[in-house]
């Protein structure tokens, strides 16, 4: 995901500005600025996606929206994770969400894999 994300930064032409070194606990989303409109980054990041061996799932050229298909979290097998993209003029949004793919049975009761928002908890 961080090839993804810094392929995305090196892509877009970003103008500069100063951004903290640090991102705020509990950010879920990013948003990657740029001078392109909403078509070009749609574009952008399909191609992008697909560039590093993602699958897309969900496309929605009316809305400018992708979303990929379900991916295994590198280096675990108890999990997987999608993407959201969404692309206007000037910007690209990024949010995910993961799922924890175990389930437990205590005494008959048992556990269903759950889902959660994939946020920075630094």
């Amino acid at each position: 995901m961080k090839n993804l994300i810094l392929l995305l930064l090196i892509a877009c032409n970003l103008c500069a500005f100063s951004e903290p070194k640090e991102f705020p606990h509990k950010t879920y989303k990013i948003i990657v600025k740029n001078n392109l409109s909403a078509d070009e980054n749609f574009t952008l990041t399909g191609r992008t996606l697909i560039d590093n061996d993602y699958t897309i799932a969900i496309k929605d050229k009316d809305f400018y929206t992708i979303k990929t298909a379900k991916r295994e979290l590198y280096k675990s097998r108890m999990g997987s994770y999608f993407l959201n993209f969404s692309n206007k003029d000037h910007s690209i949004s990024v949010t995910g969400e993961c799922f924890a793919d175990l389930t437990l049975n205590f005494g008959g009761v048992r556990t269903e894999n759950s889902s959660f928002k994939i946020c920075y908890k630094g």
